[in-house]
């Protein structure tokens, strides 16, 4: 079999240092649907996690809720500035946003997978020889993945996996960590060295230039997105 070898990270260079904040999902997210956007022709599409703060947001479907629906929209840094921290907006309105819905971008659908050999083969299929080659969104578990030594050796080396059982998190987006999905490598004939190539949010000094290496069973859900 053929194996697959396609990375995208030129098209998402933008990298964000939260590491002590507990926004990597809803930056990981908002560089998704931002790069898809921009690739599809969309070049001010530098969108602002902000409004996902804001809002409250801490599940995946309203995340999707906002990138998809005609009603909500996500905005660009230039109109909604990405501050880091929340203002807790209670009771999130029309009026909270800062242009109106024609100004607002959104792509068509965001689909969630997390069976095991779910995610595997949509992974593949997305940066195959016919896939859209977009960037996707994976949820995990970080634990000594935090390290940049950690991340580091696992860029240079082999891909990062779990060692033993895998501890058990509180519900919610703030335990878990959120990456970009920027890339893949199947080609070589060990299969223990085919890996996800990843952009996390912990600064540029974390892993190689703020990118990384995971196996794919590393991940608990992988966000798909649809445009066009």
């Amino acid at each position: 079999m053929v194996g697959i070898r396609h990375s995208i990270r030129e098209k998402t260079p933008m990298v964000y240092n939260e590491k002590n904040y507990g926004l990597s999902v809803i930056i990981a997210f908002v560089d998704m649907v931002g790069t898809v956007l921009r690739i599809n022709g969309k070049r001010n599409a530098d969108l602002s996690p902000q409004v996902l703060m804001d809002a409250q947001c801490d599940d995946l479907l309203t995340a999707i809720a906002f990138a998809t629906s005609p009603d909500l929209g996500l905005e660009p840094l230039t109109s909604y500035p990405f501050i880091l921290i929340s203002r807790y907006i209670p009771n999130w309105t029309e009026r909270n946003f800062q242009t109106s819905k024609a100004k607002r971008y959104r792509i068509d659908d965001i689909k969630s997978f997390c069976d095991p050999d779910a995610i595997k083969s949509e992974i593949l299929a997305n940066f195959g020889e016919d896939g859209k080659k977009y960037p996707l969104m994976g949820v995990l578990l970080t634990n000594e993945f935090k390290s940049r030594e950690v991340a580091a050796a696992a860029a240079d080396g082999m891909p990062f996996r779990h060692q033993g059982d895998v501890p058990i998190h509180r519900p919610g987006l703030q335990s878990r960590h959120g990456v970009t999905i920027v890339g893949v490598d199947t080609t070589s004939l060990d299969p223990q060295e085919h890996f996800v190539e990843v952009k996390s949010s912990h600064g540029r000094r974390w892993g190689r230039e703020g990118f990384s290496k995971v196996g794919f069973e590393v991940f608990e859900t992988v966000l798909v997105p649809y445009y066009g």
